[in-house]
């Protein structure tokens, strides 16, 4: 019934400062965190670390390096979801459908690109949070439910259980710190090729960002 939908609804919104609140301390956790991380590639500078939880066997990946631009620079990047495909490898088009607190938190519908022909592409319905942090600036996301955004005919629903960036100044004021924290439940059926092809190149998107802003990937 049209009320059960609003309860429902209501409900929804409320658990919605809960849920960013304990998964923002579990980002922060995970950024600080040094232990059982293993490095499993490297590239121009950019490390990418990986680690399971006995809580859940899905990989958390990590990548960490350094931007040759100031941190405002990098967070007005990433806080822009129209450049988001200047620097994401895997993006393919997303859309703000709401602002839950003005310029801070939203609600967001995105798609991902296709592995290949036998793979059905992946979407997404994200909460997505900007937070001072020890300095900084974090911006993560993610998954939830909201009639905004309803799954969609040809693709799979993804779950983003954590993903987002930690952005930290330097001695420097043009050298940022930039962290990516990213663990996805892609669903459905993917083949290991392209599980593994995610999980190496999601966290240089690094690199991405050093490009849209240096116009190098150095």
């Amino acid at each position: 019934s049209k009320v059960r939908a609003i309860t429902i609804a209501s409900h929804r919104m409320a658990a919605q400062p809960e849920k960013l609140d304990s998964s923002f301390r579990r980002f922060c956790s995970l950024v600080t965190d040094k232990s059982d991380w293993v490095e499993i590639s490297e590239k121009r500078g950019v490390k990418v670390y990986q680690k399971t939880e006995e809580t859940n066997p899905l990989p958390i990946l990590k990548g960490e390096g350094i931007v040759k631009a100031s941190p405002q620079a990098v967070v007005e990047l990433l806080s822009d979801p129209n450049k988001r495909g200047q620097w994401d490898l895997f993006y393919e088009s997303g859309r703000l459908l709401k602002w839950i607190t003005p310029e801070k938190t939203g609600l967001f519908y995105t798609r991902t690109k296709t592995y290949s022909w036998a793979v059905w592409p992946r979407d997404a319905c994200l909460l997505v949070d900007k937070r001072d942090y020890n300095g900084g600036v974090v911006i993560f996301a993610i998954s939830t439910e909201d009639d905004l955004c309803p799954e969609c005919e040809g693709f799979v629903r993804g779950e983003v259980l954590i993903s987002g960036f930690c952005i930290q100044p330097l001695s420097s004021p043009d050298e940022t710190l930039l962290t990516y924290i990213f663990q996805v439940d892609a669903k459905g059926w993917l083949p290991h090729a392209a599980v593994n092809l995610v999980n190496t190149y999601q966290p240089l998107s690094i690199l991405g960002v050093r490009k849209a802003l240096t116009g190098s990937t150095e």
